[in-house]
């Protein structure tokens, strides 16, 4: 069994790790607001059926987990950074940066439900959004 903290890393490297650090953090925020709304565990949130799409197949997810326990990313700056974030972002006392609850690559889909939400940055290759309480 994975550890919380190593599945978080895996989703930020899968969904983020071409990304700069603040779009690692945004992608950061959306999962830690996610969670501490649902007051879910981490891996509930990450592994809800549709919601991150790096853990819609795991062909990906498995194979970098293995990768890992390998040894083959130490060295690798990406992989660093993701699994330091995590470390960091999975701790009760970190500060949500980006409040968002949703984002996507408009260059790979765009969903239906961004009409319904308010932007709130675009970071690298990802748009990132908050739920709107208004309607």
């Amino acid at each position: 069994m994975i550890n919380e903290v190593l599945l978080f890393a895996i989703l930020l490297m899968l969904e983020a790790g071409g990304e700069p650090w603040r779009g690692k953090v945004a992608v950061a925020d959306c999962v830690v607001t996610r969670q501490r709304r649902s007051e879910k565990s981490f891996t509930a949130v990450m592994l809800a059926r549709k919601q991150f799409s790096c853990f819609n197949n795991m062909r990906k997810a498995r194979k970098l987990i293995k990768e890992v326990e390998a040894g083959k990313h130490k060295n690798d700056q990406a992989w660093v950074a993701c699994l330091t974030l995590a470390r960091l972002a999975h701790q009760p006392q970190y500060r949500v940066k980006t409040h968002c609850t949703h984002y996507f690559n408009p260059q790979l889909v765009w969903p239906a439900w961004e009409k319904s939400m308010v932007l709130v940055a675009v970071v690298g290759n990802h748009r990132f959004y908050e739920e709107n309480t208004k309607w």
